[in-house]
């Protein structure tokens, strides 16, 4: 078993259900270690809109599956300035130091860290201008 970063729990593909997580006080969880494959789930929250916010990181891929905190329409390349939620998003995957090549989204395209880092960008320069 492998112990993870604080505040994360880990799941490995096709093996044990979440129910063989083991919680410690405090910290970090542990699960059977996967030789192929490892998922970190990880709160992100508090932020805009919810309390508790999930994701899952696959480190050894380098993919952060997201839901509702970066809006890429699918079949689209346009980049739109970022909300509150995606500002926040952002913040919290350089906070947690994830390294990360693409970001799949519950309901948009898959999107790289170039195109998140682009669209909070973008967010910054409209509130500049107002």
């Amino acid at each position: 078993m492998g112990t993870l970063r604080s505040g994360a729990v880990a799941r490995p593909l096709g093996r044990a259900p979440l129910s063989h997580l083991k919680a410690l006080p405090n910290g970090p969880a542990t699960a059977p270690s996967h030789d192929q494959h490892t998922v970190e789930l990880h709160d992100i929250g508090p932020g805009p809109p919810t309390k508790e916010m999930l994701v899952a990181y696959l480190p050894k891929e380098k993919i952060l599956f997201e839901g509702d905190m970066l809006g890429l329409p699918a079949g689209s390349t346009l980049i739109k300035a970022a909300n509150e939620t995606t500002v926040h998003f952002a913040g919290r995957v350089k906070a947690l130091g994830f390294i990360v090549d693409k970001i799949a989204s519950v309901h948009g395209r898959t999107a790289t860290m170039d195109e998140l880092r682009a669209a909070v960008e973008k967010s910054r320069g409209e509130e500049a201008a107002r």
